[in-house]
């Protein structure tokens, strides 16, 4: 993997952060990365004979990849800061193939504190966020959608999103994405070699623009659409599914929201209006990230803090990825429930009956016919009845729409996307301008343009702003 970044990044120092502290009694690993991590750690360690090591360990002060017991000293005053276990890695064989040494302390904060500060002291410097996946990134044993990856893995909040991250990490994406350069490549090659040698280049000019298209229809333009059409199910996997609760005033939108989350998040009174602004709360629904609003009620006011409400609650549709329509079992059809039905997307919405608990012996009353083209579920948030029946709904309907398979790469980064777009828009120019005799030499540029896209995906083609903006999202350590 070739990466183009400043020089400068390969800063010949040694670096060095906890990478996690979990509280008081938790663990609490002090990480260094450079040429000087074994230097600093031979001058704080001292190990316990009693190890158990073999002769040939013994011999060498801090054998690689073994983990080793022993005490942390000030080396001054050789007074003992704490009983540890030390991890070393000689480069290449560690994370940033560079020599690595960890020390597992106990979590305290001024243990940890203590460590670190003797480990500056003697050369090391205060890594920066995220620069030992950084430098992973530079010295090659990782590309830059791994790395993304990495993020993603510690950020991911369900199961899905966490088997994709892995999937990515694995070099998943980064495989796809080297199969569809090298198309490129070879494409781009025999434009190039027709176009500069073609007397010795005997081949039927008709017969090969015929094959080059092809090839860019079936080998580019299909598989790179197929990615950029799991983008939806992507984001819902990354961020979480928006789901949002709707309706008139005083349905039981507020009741509903409660229910869901196992708390009183939101204000309930019989006093319609009750809730002004949009409430939110996060839930899981079979490991299924989901990002629940309680908005306001839509309906006719003068109150101009209703209005703000209202207005947030059309823009929380607009950005909605499912909607719970929420309706009186009492008065299901009325005229408010019908204009807000009419700005909803039916194909996310869920139609909820709410109070069926005070429904008399005639039952529910004849829903208007606008009101039976989407999916509907019959409750009572007073009671819960029904409520088991409403998450395995929303749970299915995540599901089918998101198309949560893992199996094979889905795009998570708006930056992939904005690249994939980019790189398929040029490969569909290149594609019109064979198919319409234009010229070869354009041809090549459009394919340079798409190759340029690609890489910058995996950072065979990286801007040292991009590097800044997506490693200073990491947290120190990583």
């Amino acid at each position: 993997m070739t990466t183009f970044a400043r020089e400068s990044e390969f800063r010949n120092d040694t670096i060095a952060a906890i990478a996690t502290a979990e509280g008081a009694g938790g663990i609490g690993i002090v990480r260094l990365s450079g040429p000087e991590a074994y230097a600093i750690a031979r001058r704080i360690f001292v190990r316990n004979r009693n190890s158990g090591l073999k002769a040939e360990d013994q011999e060498n002060p801090i054998p690689s990849h073994r983990l080793m017991h022993g005490y942390i000293r000030e080396p001054a005053s050789r007074r003992v800061i704490d009983e540890v276990l030390l991890a070393a890695m000689k480069a290449p064989k560690s994370y940033t193939r560079e020599d690595v040494v960890e020390i597992h302390s106990h979590g305290g904060t001024l243990i940890l504190s203590k460590i670190l500060e003797l480990v500056l002291v003697l050369g090391a410097r205060l890594a920066e966020p995220g620069e030992f996946t950084r430098r992973a990134y530079l010295n090659g044993r990782i590309d830059l959608s791994q790395a993304e990856a990495v993020a993603d893995l510690i950020n991911a909040r369900s199961d899905g999103a966490l088997a994709i991250a892995a999937r990515q990490l694995q070099g998943g994406l980064r495989h796809q994405i080297e199969g569809l350069c090298a198309i490129v490549v070879e494409i781009l090659s025999d434009i190039e070699a027709a176009i500069e040698f073609p007397e010795e280049v005997e081949i039927d000019l008709s017969n090969q623009e015929t094959h080059w298209i092809s090839l860019l229809e079936r080998g580019l333009v299909a598989p790179i659409d197929k990615l950029l059409k799991t983008v939806h199910s992507g984001r819902m996997l990354k961020e979480g599914v928006r789901l949002v609760i709707v309706g008139r005033a005083n349905v039981g939108k507020s009741s509903l929201m409660n229910v869901l989350v196992g708390k009183d998040k939101a204000i309930v009174t019989p006093i319609p209006g009750t809730t002004r602004d949009t409430v939110e709360e996060m839930l899981f629904i079979d490991n299924l990230a989901i990002h629940l609003s309680d908005t306001a009620g839509l309906r006719d006011s003068d109150d101009p803090i209703e209005i703000i409400g209202m207005r947030k609650t059309r823009e929380c549709l607009n950005e909605a990825d499912f909607i719970l329509f929420v309706v009186d079992a009492q008065f299901p059809g009325t005229a408010e429930d019908l204009a807000i039905l009419k700005n909803l997307d039916l194909k996310k919405t869920v139609l909820v009956i709410n109070k069926i608990d005070v429904l008399g012996e005639n039952g529910i009353a004849n829903l208007p016919k606008e009101m039976n083209q989407t999916d509907r579920v019959m409750i009572s948030a007073k009671n819960e009845t029904g409520v088991s029946q409403l998450k395995a709904v929303i749970s299915h309907k995540c599901l089918q729409s998101g198309e949560f398979q893992v199996q094979e790469n889905i795009v998570t980064s708006v930056r992939h996307q904005k690249l994939l777009e980019e790189a398929l828009g040029a490969i569909i120019r290149a594609t019109d301008m064979l198919k319409g005799n234009g010229g070869q030499e354009l041809v090549c540029l459009e394919l340079e343009g798409a190759l340029s896209a690609l890489g910058r995906i995996t950072g065979e083609r990286s801007d040292e702003r991009v590097l800044d903006s997506i490693f200073n999202k990491f947290c120190i350590g990583k």
